[in-house]
């Protein structure tokens, strides 16, 4: 045990480097708040244990373990700058992962099989973590801050059966899997439409302006977008018996301009019998993806180092186009600008939260001096965290 356990710490280690190497963010309150705040998180993840002279039961009792701790794993990877971690690893291992299972409410395994290739026993887990009790020691520690900077999505998954393949019955297991994932997570979800809806036919065939349409109508700052195939692997003499492989692909889309930030693609196949069924492959390999995707996420959305105002645009008067030029405007003219996230738009106006270097104040002024081609912008109200302007065509 104290192999697998020297294992594990090994593991976490070297990804916690990744995460650092990918963003350092800083901890200030933001309009996420309340969904980043939730007492429990409910987290997926992959563990493996050694199978040592055959003994199967003892290797998925490490798998198990192993499991539970990448979730707890997850859930500090989103709580604490990845740097914090880093530096205090040894604390963190000796505090926190050792007694990771004390952090755990409740755990189902949906999907195990052995890997008599590599010795190895895996378990695919979904575990739901006391993300309170786990902020709350991570404070008493000293080692608590916390991410911000985390996007509101729709997810838009497509789930296909290749000419040989099937599909479970029942829902989308792998949009579901997606959504549970980010909740968990704490980004913001928004419920997403049928994917039978032309604007959402659309988006999932490739179309960017579709993709950003849908997400602005929704008021998200991201859409996920992807396919699900199953097929059907089992050879003919397994008739009786079949297995499946599921692939699932996406690509997030960022509603404000309409980029393609991040894309993922992951797989599972399942041995023939009760745990090579379609719905339990497709939920496995969404996920594995969604855990990557959400990394992905936290990394492009993360918060400059530099100490930030968090400024309230409420802009009224403008089109879509002319929207995305005026922010274009700020980025491209504005220095002190480090972040800006759309929260909302509407008949009624936008709302577009700007991380910034000085007050509210300065930020007006330089508004004031970007000259924009095809409309002028008025500054109508100048508050202490809050600019109203207006724009003219």
């Amino acid at each position: 045990m104290e192999q697998i356990n020297a294992q594990a710490r090994r593991g976490l280690k070297r990804t916690w480097v990744v995460l650092a190497a990918l963003a350092l963010v800083v901890a200030t309150p933001g309009p996420g708040e309340a969904q980043r705040t939730q007492p429990e998180a409910l987290l997926t993840a992959e563990g493996l244990g050694v199978i040592v002279k055959g003994n199967q039961a003892r290797a998925r009792d490490r798998a198990i373990v192993n499991g539970l701790r990448r979730c707890v794993e997850q859930v500090v990877g989103d709580l604490v700058d990845p740097e914090l971690i880093l530096n205090n690893y040894p604390l963190i291992a000796a505090e926190l992962l050792e007694r990771a299972e004390d952090y755990i409410r409740r755990y189902r395994i949906f999907h195990e099989q052995p890997l008599p290739k590599s010795r190895l026993y895996r378990v695919a887990i979904q575990a739901t973590v006391a993300r309170a009790r786990l902020k709350s020691d991570l404070q008493a520690m000293g080692l608590f801050l916390e991410r911000r900077g985390k996007p509101t999505v729709m997810v838009l998954i497509e789930e296909v059966a290749a000419p040989d393949g099937g599909l479970p019955p029942e829902g989308n297991r792998s949009q579901r899997t997606f959504l549970d994932h980010l909740r968990g997570r704490g980004f913001p979800v928004v419920e997403s439409p049928e994917a039978t809806e032309a604007i959402a036919a659309q988006a999932l065939a490739g179309s960017p302006q579709a993709a950003a349409s849908l997400g602005q109508g929704a008021g998200v700052e991201v859409v996920l977008l992807g396919k699900t195939v199953v097929r059907r692997i089992s050879p003919p003499a397994a008739e009786s018996t079949p297995s499946y492989q599921a692939t699932v692909s996406v690509r997030a889309v960022e509603v404000d301009e309409g980029r393609v930030v991040a894309t993922g693609s992951d797989s599972a196949v399942a041995l023939p019998g009760e745990a090579g069924r379609p719905e339990t492959v497709i939920q496995e390999a969404a996920a594995k993806l969604a855990s990557f995707m959400a990394d992905q996420l936290l990394s492009h959305w993360r918060v400059e180092e530099t100490q930030t105002t968090p400024i309230v645009l409420a802009v009224t008067g403008a089109s879509i186009a002319n929207l995305v030029e005026f922010k274009s405007g700020l980025r491209n003219n504005i220095t002190g600008v480090r972040q800006m996230i759309q929260r909302r738009y509407s008949e009624e106006g936008a709302l577009v939260e700007v991380g910034y270097t000085a007050d509210a104040s300065q930020l007006a002024e330089a508004i004031g001096q970007i000259r924009f081609g095809l409309f002028t912008v008025q500054v109508v109200r100048v508050g202490p965290q809050r600019i109203d302007v207006h724009i003219l065509p």
